[in-house]
């Protein structure tokens, strides 16, 4: 073999070697550094959290609807806040428009195109829980104490078109047709709500002696809190749904949220835990954040910052960094040996001088 051969054969090795690393990088993800940015804690007993466009909306159990400027998360600041004398529970923004659900008053409607001034445009009080909104097809779902389907379509006046008392939910999402319901004691049911007013149970996923809290669906996994860890269906055929052998180590999980890849859950011990989800065969950890004496319930990401409600800590910001990759090691030795086998062939293979 000549130098040029041997040098072009490492060279060669070298690049796919470290291609294929960079590919598995992408899957295992780096290491993340949290560091708190920034605290507002005049809540009473923040509960949940969304932040659209730097402004954040929070509902304060006891405490009424915060809306907060947070573009400089350093230095939080109030544009607005409404007692609404009841326990505030959650809080779902879109389109300026504002649901907050309520265990006193039920469903509240505002809207927040000023936010420094937000305006109570709606209400329906049979319902104190959760809401979920698909504005495309005018329609509002709240699960608790029972599942609601409401017509929005105007939206000062709300109309429920479905009801099933059999059907409390902690936690609901929309997505096409089909409503995904987390029932607390139970597991998921499956809705297919093409007619919002009949729905079609398509398929459930039930346990026992499980408690749940949250869910979140990213490509075809819906994964799911619970009181015994995180827990992950592959729903890509809703006849047929897959458990998933995700560990999160079996702490309690309250609330997650999903953004680019990264699953981030409030547990009860490291307070945040984020996963890499790109590959979920792997389920890699790549950051957490602890603080003592602090209790997360929602978990928020907006442009890679974690808006955290932390029960009587108020709204808490948390930043993130690269720390490193988590499966970097193995490229050290494999440039070595490049090197080693490089100059085995040239020793093995010493250039001819030239004869002229």
């Amino acid at each position: 073999m000549k130098i040029k051969e041997a040098l072009f054969l490492s060279f060669i090795i070298l690049m796919s070697s470290l291609f294929v690393l960079s590919n598995n990088n992408s899957v295992m993800g780096e290491e993340l550094s949290l560091t708190k940015i920034g605290q507002f804690d005049e809540c009473y007993f923040a509960y949940d959290v969304q932040v659209e466009n730097d402004i954040a909306y929070i509902a304060d159990a006891g405490n009424g609807f915060w809306i907060l400027n947070v573009s400089n998360s350093a230095n939080p600041t109030v544009l607005s806040h409404k007692l609404l004398t009841g326990v505030e529970h959650c809080v779902y923004v879109e389109n300026d428009i504002a649901f907050v659900t309520d265990y006193n008053n039920g469903l509240i409607i505002f809207n927040v195109s000023n936010p420094s001034n937000p305006q109570q445009i709606g209400s329906f009080v049979n319902g104190n829980a959760i809401s979920v909104v698909d504005k495309e097809n005018d329609i509002a779902c709240i699960g608790d104490p029972h599942l609601s389907i409401l017509n929005i379509s105007d939206i000062a006046l709300p109309t429920e078109i479905y009801r099933d008392d059999d059907l409390p939910t902690i936690d609901l999402i929309i997505k096409d047709d089909i409503l995904f319901c987390l029932e607390l004691f139970q597991g998921l049911i499956i809705l297919n709500i093409s007619d919002p007013a009949a729905p079609v149970e398509i398929n459930s996923w039930l346990t026992s002696s499980i408690m749940y809290r949250d869910i979140e669906i990213h490509n075809e996994i819906i994964f799911m809190a619970s009181n015994i860890g995180l827990k992950a269906l592959d729903i890509s055929d809703l006849t047929n749904l897959l458990e998933l052998g995700v560990d999160s180590g079996g702490d309690p999980v309250r609330s997650i949220d999903i953004s680019d890849n990264l699953l981030y859950m409030s547990e009860s011990d490291e307070n945040l835990v984020i996963h890499n989800i790109t590959d979920i065969n792997v389920f890699a950890e790549v950051g957490q954040y602890s603080e003592s004496g602090l209790v997360m319930n929602s978990v928020f990401v907006a442009n890679e910052v974690i808006y955290t409600t932390a029960e009587y800590d108020g709204l808490i910001i948390i930043g993130s960094s690269s720390g490193g990759n988590t499966n970097g090691a193995p490229s050290a030795p494999l440039i070595f040996g490049l090197i080693v086998l490089t100059s085995i062939c040239i020793l093995k293979y010493p250039r001819k001088r030239s004869k002229y």
